[in-house]
């Protein structure tokens, strides 16, 4: 997944920076992790909305890719 994120970071030109420190990974939902005390999620829409009961603002919706 990690090799992923990266690869589209690139293709988008946007710039990766190893931020992150220790990494969970959750069997088949996805990863965890905290960047500046902040909870960063990562995976499956099931896990990240349902599970992790993350929102998108409404002003961000355009955004998500279904």
């Amino acid at each position: 997944m990690a090799k992923a994120v990266t690869d589209a970071a690139k293709k988008f030109d946007l710039e990766h920076e190893e931020m992150h420190s220790k990494v969970e990974y959750i069997v088949a939902h996805g990863i965890v992790s905290s960047i500046e005390d902040k909870r960063v999620i990562i995976g499956s829409a099931h896990f990240v909305f349902e599970d992790e009961h993350c929102e998108i603002p409404a002003d961000k919706q355009p955004l998500r890719k279904k």
